[in-house]
């Protein structure tokens, strides 16, 4: 560990940023940027992840006359075993009728039938025996997974006591994965003295989903509010909390690149010669419409197109397609590149990008905003998604792209084309990059500071 700085932080200066997940996804991107963007604000920053991810030499080639406020704590070093990132830490399954009640209660009867049919579809075969379904059912859905409130309250109560200090606020950068039991809620609300706040990226309470309750933990008298990245649900939820401070912040990125090419980006140009290519990058899931992906790749002109799958696969997230997506993934097509795996290096995940022609981010749900467009405007690609939503409302709006009908492979292939054609000075890239830029996330971030800590600021 860094060495402590010779006197104590001041509370009133001092903020927690947890990062839950670190060397997967954006995460270890958003520590970096929110700890940035902290540090300009006047905040000294004590930043608490599995791995150091390299965020200090970042910080300190971005905004080395502030690195002396800045402190990295690991988890494995604050005595509290941590959950590794694969790791799913569940409680003791509680009693049938308890669980339905609660389950009840968030989502009432069509919301339980819903749940239980997708479960099922999703990942079992309903030609197995009844019972062995309902038992594999039980023992997927009533044990909950994600983070316990209580090991990470913990982890901030030692960090307290080691550097001397209670901060100003606790800020969590993945509120998603904290489990949001009566348990853990009622521990974070008896033993965290400091207030929280965080970011949301997939709320329950997100458009049109009207039927669940919202986030427990926000019930808490320690909470503060939280950040969305889809301005709609600041909305829902000020109505529902009124009492709490909710805000949307740009979905900033970062557009570092390495030196060179690496063995991915040469094989990718190699591969796809003069073709354009269409890249689907990032944690590929079902809800990324990564099947209708790939009939849109044997569908497509192989002497027009190229087509490349970049990221970690959840295998067993797509049930009964597993089989299918292994075998193309094991054996595709002459115009397509399949890369299963996490992109550690963010500056690596950025040339992949700047070596394709169109980013494809057609997710039939995802209601909310994706790093993926604001990678395309950075780097000046044009990106397809769906027409439903924020993103299709987004890239309409910006005209950074081509919102379409998910499921519809003619009109895919069709936008495609066009977005082959169209000369990239014609997109709104520009506009988007500014209203989404570090500069953006700054001064809504400061905002949002002011209405969660009223009673003092720092000098910005």
């Amino acid at each position: 560990m860094q060495p402590l700085p010779p006197t104590p932080c001041s509370d009133a200066r001092t903020v927690f940023l947890v990062n839950q997940i670190s060397r997967h996804g954006h995460l270890d991107l958003y520590a970096r940027l929110y700890s940035a963007c902290l540090l300009e604000l006047g905040y000294r920053v004590v930043l608490i992840a599995q791995h150091e991810s390299g965020v200090r030499e970042w910080l300190v080639a971005k905004c080395g006359d502030r690195i002396d406020d800045f402190i990295f704590l690991a988890r494995s070093e604050l005595e509290v075993a941590p959950p590794c990132v694969a790791e799913v830490i569940t409680e003791p399954i509680p009693p049938l009728l308890s669980r339905l009640r609660r389950v009840w209660r968030k989502e009432g009867g069509r919301g339980l039938a819903l749940r239980m049919y997708l479960h099922g579809r999703k990942y079992y075969h309903w030609s197995r025996r009844p019972l062995d379904v309902a038992g594999a059912f039980l023992r997927r859905f009533l044990a909950p997974s994600g983070i316990s409130f209580v090991s990470v309250v913990e982890e901030l109560g030692i960090a307290e006591r080691r550097l001397g200090v209670r901060p100003a606020l606790v800020f969590f950068l993945y509120l998603d994965m904290m489990i949001d039991d009566r348990k853990g809620c009622r521990y974070l609300a008896r033993h965290l003295a400091a207030p929280w706040a965080g970011i949301l990226f997939h709320p329950r309470k997100f458009r049109g989903h009207h039927g669940v309750r919202p986030e427990r933990y926000f019930g808490r008298g320690n909470a503060r509010g939280a950040a969305f990245l889809d301005p709609d649900c600041v909305r829902r939820y000020a109505k529902i909390f009124p009492a709490l401070r909710f805000g949307a912040l740009p979905d900033v990125t970062d557009a570092s690149t390495l030196p060179g090419d690496s063995l991915l980006v040469t094989r990718l140009r190699e591969l796809a010669g003069d073709r354009t290519v269409v890249l689907l990058v990032g944690s590929l899931t079902p809800d990324k419409g990564v099947m209708q992906f790939i009939n849109v790749i044997r569908r497509a002109d192989p002497g027009r197109f190229f087509f490349a799958i970049v990221g970690e696969v959840f295998w067993e997230s797509f049930g009964r397609q597993e089989q299918e997506l292994r075998r193309f993934a094991e054996n595709p097509p002459e115009n397509c590149l399949v890369r299963p795996g996490y992109i550690e290096d963010e500056r690596e995940f950025n040339a992949v990008i700047a070596a394709s022609d169109i980013l494809y981010a057609v997710y039939p749900d995802v209601s909310g905003s994706s790093n993926t467009m604001t990678k395309a405007a950075t780097f000046q690609r044009p990106v397809i998604v769906s027409d439903r939503y924020l993103m299709g409302e987004r890239v309409s709006r910006y005209d950074i792209g081509a919102a379409v009908k998910s499921g519809d492979i003619d009109q895919i292939i069709a936008a495609l084309e066009l977005l082959r054609q169209r000369n990239r000075d014609e997109f709104g890239f520009a506009a988007y990059r500014r209203d989404h830029s570090i500069d953006a996330l700054k001064a809504e971030l400061a905002k949002l500071l002011e209405r969660w800590l009223p009673a003092r600021q720092p000098a910005g």
